[in-house]
């Protein structure tokens, strides 16, 4: 591809550590706003059902492999992100990477103090060394949601008991000498839990297009009153008091609100990223023209060209 071999270099570093020479096609050459969002010039197409960007440009621009560089530039694809990606393996990629457990605190109450790298512990039974029934590593507290986000949860096999509905709740801290202190010890409880790609992240009166909801409104039965309760104990009518408590299934006083999850962010972004944007060939030959001749003088790194008909 020749405007790929006029690009500068640059070094990409693999997931293995290795770090290997490739072309910095991204920013070197930038397509302007205008352009990408004209309708006579710019057309769509759903880019997910192949698996290769070099396979979506092929439906576009057939065996021409001087204007596959339009692809990511056109659809701004500057990281593997944002390559299309079928349904089924987007679907089953998620929780890979999102292979947390989240766990909401009883009664929406807030805790302070717990750290990144903290270690939680739920416990069958009184906490012992030996009873410990699943365990994780904090990746982060959420003050919002009042919930615990750990890395990947560890179930103690070995333990035949099984968790209360609402058990209660202990983070270990580890000093620099490797003695272990309770920063939570008990005095809290788990109420509802989700895989992580499953917790909420906003809440609406209708659905994504309707009014976003504070966790803290207090309820009348199911319906929306003007009230807020912010404090570390909210009353048992706000919704992050029921939310929390709900641990199989919505609390049938907040069925009617729509909770927007990770999962449903994602596949938002995902289909987003589905929808490719392309240029007739013809039209696509001139700008590669143009663009090669850009780059035949020393190339400018962010240069902005608009494209028209």
């Amino acid at each position: 591809m020749s405007i790929i071999s006029k690009l500068p270099s640059t070094t990409f570093a693999l997931p293995s550590g290795d770090i290997v020479e490739t072309k910095n096609i991204l920013k070197t050459i930038i397509i302007d706003d205008e352009t990408k969002t004209n309708a006579e010039l710019i057309k769509t197409k759903n880019g997910s059902s192949v698996s290769k960007l070099e396979h979506v440009s092929y439906r576009f621009y057939e065996d021409k492999t001087s204007l596959y560089w339009l692809t990511t530039h056109l659809n701004d694809i500057d990281s593997f992100l944002k390559i299309p990606t079928p349904k089924a393996n987007f679907e089953a990629n998620l929780p890979n990477r999102y292979p947390g457990k989240v766990y909401y605190i009883k009664d929406g109450k807030n805790i302070s103090g717990i750290l990144p790298g903290d270690l939680f512990v739920l416990y069958a039974g009184a906490a012992n060394t030996t009873n410990w029934k699943v365990a994780g590593t904090v990746k982060e507290y959420d003050p919002v949601f009042r919930r615990i986000i750990i890395e990947k949860e560890i179930e103690n096999t070995n333990e035949e008991g099984s968790l209360d509905d609402y058990p209660l709740l202990y983070i270990v801290r580890y000093d620099s000498n490797g003695s272990q202190s309770f920063i939570i010890n008990g005095e809290y409880q788990v109420g509802r839990t989700e895989a992580e790609y499953q917790k909420a992240l906003s809440i609406y009166d209708t659905n994504l297009a309707g009014i976003e909801i504070s966790p803290y409104r207090i309820l009348d039965g199911s319906d929306l009153t003007e009230n807020y309760d912010f404090t570390n104990t909210p009353a048992s009518t706000t919704i992050i008091y029921q939310y929390n408590n709900s641990i199989s299934g919505l609390d049938a006083d907040l069925s009617s609100f729509y909770f927007h999850t990770l999962e449903k962010e994602e596949h938002k972004i995902n289909n987003r990223y589905n929808e490719i944007k392309y240029m007739s060939q013809e039209t696509a030959f001139s700008a590669t023209t143009f663009v090669n001749t850009l780059l035949a003088e020393e190339p400018i790194r962010g240069q902005k060209i608009i494209i028209e008909e």
